[in-house]
């Protein structure tokens, strides 16, 4: 059961504390990329914006032999559109 905190937190903001905590940490994540200028696909090269960026593996984790190693490995991690890390991830299954 949420506590009062809680509950005032999610009246006052519309919604549940995580989502809200989900949604400002991919705010400042994109704002970075962009004054770093990296809001750029890595994959097609096109800009990006906050609604279609996301992190992309370069090399595909799920089926290496250090999983857990390679997905939090950061030199790992480009950022690219939903679509192309989408398509990406599908042909990488």
């Amino acid at each position: 059961h949420m506590g009062i905190k809680e509950d005032k937190k999610k009246e006052r903001l519309g919604m549940h504390v995580s989502v809200a905590n989900r949604r400002l940490q991919k705010d400042m994540l994109f704002s970075l990329c962009v004054r770093l200028n990296e809001n750029r696909c890595y994959r097609c090269g096109n800009q990006m914006t906050r609604d279609d960026f996301t992190m992309d593996h370069v090399i595909p984790w799920i089926n290496s032999v250090n999983p857990v190693k390679l997905y939090f490995d950061v030199s790992n991690v480009k950022f690219s559109h939903h679509s192309c890390n989408s398509r990406a991830g599908a042909q990488n299954s």
